[in-house]
């Protein structure tokens, strides 16, 4: 297992994941995607507010679904991922 800090906001960690998926899946030396392609196991821990009196600030959490509310999901291929009625309500 290995730690990464990729600072705040979503930009830093898009940034922080396409780069993880170069350093496995890109042979930079010849700068071509890899023919077997590496899979990675990610679990991101941050900080969180919270909207719910009944859960304090800074308590730990595990959460079935992430919702992108500034938009940098849409730069990325999604509908196998995608959840509407969700993202609708």
């Amino acid at each position: 297992m290995s730690v990464i800090s990729t600072g705040i906001g979503p930009d830093n960690i898009d940034i922080v994941m396409n780069e993880l998926d170069a350093l496995f899946n890109i042979d930079l030396e010849a700068r071509i995607v890899k023919k077997s392609h590496i899979a990675l196991n990610i679990v991101r821990i941050g900080t969180s507010g919270s909207l719910q009196s009944d859960i304090p600030v800074d308590s730990f959490l595990i959460g079935t679904h992430g919702l992108d509310l500034n938009g940098m999901l849409h730069f990325y291929e999604l509908e196998d991922i995608c959840n509407h009625e969700i993202e609708n309500a």
